[in-house]
């Protein structure tokens, strides 16, 4: 009798422990980690060729290009392209 109620009390002491393990709130923080060098780059680069590419400065997004390889044609086509096109923004 007595071994049994050993068992049974640690039994109970397990489910009481998982409870309050699953039961507990996860910390939150309103902070945000700082993004690696390499993703704040990226960011910046990609920046940088967005408003190169619709300042509609041929010579500006060439610059920015440099590394595009055979993507660079196109995408300065398409910049002469989008320039030339009727727009108006309202």
């Amino acid at each position: 009798m007595f071994e049994s109620s050993k068992k049974c009390a640690a039994v109970s002491a397990l489910c009481l422990l998982g409870i309050t393990a699953c039961s507990s709130e996860p910390e939150v923080t309103m902070d945000e980690p700082d993004p690696p060098a390499e993703k704040t780059s990226d960011l910046e680069t990609a920046e940088a060729m967005i408003d190169a590419f619709y300042s509609f400065d041929p010579a500006r997004l060439e610059a920015i290009l440099s590394q595009a390889g055979d993507s660079a044609a196109g995408l300065l086509g398409y910049q002469a392209w989008l320039a030339a096109a009727p727009m108006s923004l309202t």
